[in-house]
């Protein structure tokens, strides 16, 4: 949350609206049994100016949307492969 609340103050400390200093958050209550914090990953086009180019080629988000919107039957031999990778790396 920390990130959304940088840059929506950036943004709207550019807008010239009555509201503008004031800008309200508040975490999800959204609980997910056994998980933590720190179980989340959030996975984006590639956009940080030190990130290893040669892997651009790659998009992982693409191919994480891809994979979640697969049947489960299509989607657990890919899921099953890449945690024996995993493993092994």
């Amino acid at each position: 949350m920390p990130r959304c609340l940088r840059d929506a103050c950036a943004i709207f400390g550019r807008l010239d609206l009555p509201f503008r200093d004031w800008v309200l958050a508040c975490p999800s209550q959204t609980c997910y049994a056994g998980a933590v914090p720190g179980d989340v990953a959030v996975i984006e086009p590639p956009h940080r100016g030190d990130r290893d180019r040669s892997l651009d080629g790659l998009p992982l988000h693409g191919m994480v949307s891809r994979l979640v919107r697969l049947p489960a039957a299509r989607r657990r031999p890919i899921l099953e492969a890449l945690q024996r990778m995993l493993a092994e790396a």
